[in-house]
């Protein structure tokens, strides 16, 4: 994603590629938040797909890394305070030894959520990929509802 612009209150995102070429624009209220339209903008790149997306730290939630990677695309922001970040991996499995790694996640995904609401899931990626609606109105749809719903948890 290109630069973001503040514009009578509203933000101006534009998408472009690794050779600088532009692809998409769009204008969304700034009361909003970003990370949805992320998505947004990958879904309207008909001519080159992409398998990897960048942006800066307003433009990601945990949402979206879930989302993009069922899209089939690997999500790389560039997080500012990475330290002071939410950072999350599968409990432990046979023969992964945690030892070396740099960045160390302390908390784990509740994957008894993900199993239950998995067809959820499923349905709200196939809505996105099929482009019967944008990512960004079904976050919005989704921060509307009651705690209750199954994909809260999960959002």
């Amino acid at each position: 994603m290109g630069p973001s612009v503040l514009i009578s209150a509203g933000w101006y995102y534009t998408f472009v590629d690794e050779r600088n070429l532009f692809w998409h624009s769009l204008v969304f209220s700034a009361a909003e938040c970003e990370s949805a339209y992320v998505i947004d903008g990958l879904m309207r790149n008909d001519v080159v797909k992409s398998d990897i997306h960048s942006t800066d730290t307003h433009g990601f939630s945990e949402a979206i890394f879930a989302v993009t990677h069922l899209l089939g695309c690997s999500f790389a922001p560039r997080i500012k305070n990475l330290k002071k970040q939410n950072l999350y991996t599968f409990r432990s499995r046979r023969g992964t030894d945690r030892a070396g790694w740099v960045i160390k996640p302390e908390q784990f995904v509740d994957q008894d959520s993900i199993i239950t609401a998995w067809d959820d899931v499923l349905r709200l990626v196939a809505t996105i990929k099929l482009k019967e609606r944008t990512a960004s109105d079904i976050f919005r749809r989704l921060n509307s509802y009651s705690r209750q719903h199954s994909l809260y948890g999960l959002n």
